[in-house]
């Protein structure tokens, strides 16, 4: 998604398994394997937003399979758009520097979609657990 000869609305291959990062830099002082490593990061926390609608609700599996078809089909190419100097998005001005876009805008839309796909918890699980900290239970009752 972040290849130098991508198109403004998808990536490409170029560098399918860090082939060729050491070529170019990526910005004025940033190597491309570096760029690589960081969005990396970004690219492995924002399905742990999504994965966090379905805990308690789904299977493990599936989930995992959902994750990888959500991370290639609905955040490679937002992050195409936003983050590559080539994407339609960084075309038009558009600044994001923290994740806005790509993090949190298509991982929170997603969530949603996807915890209300699987349904309300499990009854189960929505019992109320008695307090075990000694500490807690007495600020509990310290501001009561």
């Amino acid at each position: 998604m972040f290849s130098h000869t991508a198109s403004k609305y998808i990536g490409n291959l170029d560098n399918f398994g860090f082939r060729g990062v050491l070529a170019q830099p990526q910005g004025v002082d940033v190597p491309d394997l570096l760029y690589a490593f960081f969005q990396g990061m970004f690219a492995a926390f924002t399905p742990a937003l999504v994965l966090g609608a379905a805990a308690e609700r789904g299977r493990i599996l599936p989930i995992l399979v959902f994750v990888f078809v959500w991370a290639t089909l609905v955040y490679d190419p937002i992050a195409s758009w936003t983050w590559n100097s080539a994407g339609w998005a960084a075309k038009l001005g558009v600044l994001d520097f923290a994740g806005g876009t790509p993090v949190h805008i298509s991982s929170g839309a997603s969530a949603l979609a996807f915890s209300l796909m699987l349904g309300p918890r499990k009854q189960k699980t929505l019992q109320v657990h008695l307090p075990s900290s000694i500490p807690w239970i007495r600020l509990k009752y310290l501001f009561l």
